[in-house]
């Protein structure tokens, strides 16, 4: 197994949440961020909640750590609707990456496989249970739900825009 110092540093290759942000949301209280993110993924997940598509939750715990935001949960089902709790070290599978990584993998932008294998988004535990958590992410159709394809949309702009400024911040240290 690698060091995490070598996980680190190619999870920190993605751009960074901007610091004051980090701040902000390394410090909100819990169940404020146990609420915002209970809310988000029950209304972008609506329709595999109804349809029993998230069954392969049920009595299995995905411990999920936004390295650059301070934000840890895990989440659950109870077969009806996705259940947030405070972040589990032994969960059956442990995802950690960058609000950056998740947004990518969220806005189908990029392939799950591909950050993996990148190092920009680190699963640790329960294979199958990885495997099922990403042929999920990745059959999502934004057409079921309008807040999904929002969602996908907002993702999609806020990659480019952070994209863009990486580049413009590298062609001015380039002419500097």
């Amino acid at each position: 197994m690698e060091s995490n110092t070598i996980k680190q540093s190619n999870v920190n290759t993605l751009p960074q949440m901007p610091a004051p942000f980090q701040k902000i949301t390394a410090h909100t209280p819990w169940f404020v961020t146990k609420s915002v993110v209970a809310l988000a993924l029950n209304q972008l997940f609506k329709t595999a909640c109804a349809d029993d598509t998230l069954a392969f939750l049920i009595n299995k715990k995905v411990a999920v750590n936004l390295l650059d935001s301070g934000i840890k949960f895990s989440i659950t089902s109870d077969g009806k609707r996705i259940i947030v709790l405070p972040y589990n070290h032994q969960a059956d599978l442990k995802l950690s990456g960058t609000v950056y990584a998740m947004m990518l993998l969220m806005s189908q932008q990029a392939d799950a496989d591909g950050l993996f294998f990148k190092r920009q988004l680190l699963s640790e535990g329960d294979t199958e249970l990885g495997l099922f958590v990403k042929n999920f992410l990745s059959s999502i159709d934004s057409e079921q739900s309008k807040l999904h394809h929002f969602s996908l949309r907002l993702s999609h702009k806020l990659v480019q825009l952070i994209d863009a400024k990486g580049r413009l911040f590298s062609q001015l240290k380039a002419n500097s």
